[in-house]
């Protein structure tokens, strides 16, 4: 398992990357020997075509990314995955036909785009049936207890049994028998937590999950050393829980990490930068989009009366209030009715691109918790614990908790949407924020 971002990500999945960069680049250098009108060497060497190979090595991952096959590894069925792999075959040839219309410089000869397309489809069709059996083959290779039994832990040996492919597997855990109950079933009682020990040489667990932290006497420090100098290792259950969901677990954090730490603050270094990189962003997709942002506001316009924007009150950074802007998609400010192109940008989500202005006067970041009306934040601050942490950065366009499902289901409740913002608020970066945003674009195309 790696982490990155403080967040469990299977190993497999990025040398499954990593394979399928290689793999797909050497079929398309072997199409460039196989071709007898090119000399290989000359078309590497001094015809560009280590660029041009680049070019359509990124447009076949990118394919693979925006299909989601890095996020679920699994092969559900082969017909299922040779539909998805000949689709992201046919998209790159488009895209290929475009850079040759635009400038033939940069495009892959013909003979060579399909004989490296044909061997490169066979080759990652092959290496994804390879994959799938060394996943199954491969999945409990790590053998976990858990020391106290509390929802947190019971949430992770759901998860944790439901996907086998993340590599660890719940043989048990050790509490009070009266705690028993809290295991709904899905988990064996193995004895009370003064049975470690005998546990340990029973069961031979790879790691131990600390659930409750107040059952573990302070004198037992250097046994705990001494199993992870042996090959055990020893996690906290709120460490495991942020790094397998992304999200903080709001019920074990401590009030003393609050008062005397920053648990949960973000990097005063990212957020002076996070200003600069998000103004640049949007000033480019602010003059990049504005024939579109023009041509709807014609729209709006002329198909009703009344402003072309509406303003919404949001609360932003340190809970200050600011105007959040919309293309207007009713027929008055009082009106339920949507005006006919309101319905369609609606539906589209277009009637948020005016936002881009809330990025270039300081008001949103590209990447953020989301920016909700103040009387909702003020409820929600006396009823969820934490919630006034989310006001510490500026409310964004997208954000952790809205590619992880906010707005669509994933989510079932504000706490849960808070504990995504109090992850991103730890970890954000740069690189966070460019994660967020490639995965807001991959599911802005998906068809799901």
């Amino acid at each position: 398992m790696i982490r990155i971002f403080r967040v469990l990500v299977p190993a497999g999945s990025l040398i499954l990357f990593l394979a399928e960069v290689a793999l797909v680049s050497a079929c398309y250098v072997a199409g460039a020997y196989s071709d007898p009108d090119i000399d290989g060497d000359i078309f590497l060497g001094t015809e560009s075509g280590w660029l041009r190979i680049g070019i359509v090595v990124i447009l076949t991952i990118l394919g693979l990314y925006f299909n989601n096959l890095y996020a679920d590894t699994r092969v559900p069925t082969r017909t299922r995955l040779l539909q998805q792999l000949c689709l992201i075959t046919g998209i790159v040839f488009l895209a290929q036909a475009l850079i040759g219309f635009m400038d033939r410089e940069f495009a892959l000869p013909r003979k060579i785009m399909l004989m490296g397309s044909a061997m490169a489809l066979v080759s990652i069709f092959v290496l994804r049936l390879l994959f799938g059996t060394a996943i199954r083959q491969a999945a409990g290779s790590r053998r976990v207890l858990f020391v106290g039994m509390t929802a947190t832990v019971a949430r992770l040996v759901e998860h944790l049994v439901k996907h086998p492919e993340l590599g660890l597997t719940p043989i048990g855990y050790l509490d009070r028998r009266e705690d028993d109950s809290g295991a709904n079933g899905a988990l064996t009682w193995l004895g009370e937590v003064g049975d470690l020990g005998r546990v340990i040489e029973e069961r031979h667990p790879d790691w131990l999950i600390i659930g409750k932290r107040k059952e573990i006497p302070p004198w037992w420090a250097d046994d705990f050393l001494e199993l992870r100098f042996g090959g055990i290792r020893a996690e906290r259950a709120s460490s495991l829980y942020e790094s397998t969901f992304g999200r903080v677990s709001t019920l074990e954090i401590q009030p003393s990490e609050l008062i005397f730490g920053d648990a949960l603050e973000p990097s005063p270094v990212w957020m002076s930068l996070q200003p600069a990189y998000s103004f640049a962003l949007a000033a480019i997709a602010f003059l990049v989009l504005l024939p579109v942002l023009l041509f709807i506001a014609l729209l709006v316009k002329a198909t009703s009366r009344g402003p072309v924007l509406q303003r919404e009150l949001r609360v932003g950074l340190h809970a200050s209030v600011f105007p959040l802007y919309r293309f207007r998609c009713r027929y008055g400010e009082t009106s339920g009715r949507l005006t006919p192109i309101g319905r369609i940008l609606r539906k589209s989500h277009l009637d948020g691109l005016p936002q881009l202005l809330n990025v270039l006067r300081g008001d949103l970041s590209l990447v953020g918790p989301r920016a909700i009306r103040p009387e909702f934040a003020s409820r929600l601050g006396e009823l969820v614990p934490f919630y006034a942490r989310r006001h510490l950065v500026k409310p964004g366009l997208t954000g952790w908790a809205r590619v992880n499902g906010d707005g669509h289901a994933g989510i079932p409740d504000a706490l849960a949407i808070l504990e995504y913002d109090l992850h991103y608020i730890r970890s954000l970066s740069p690189a966070f924020d460019f994660l967020i945003l490639l995965s807001a674009i991959r599911l802005a195309f998906s068809p799901r």
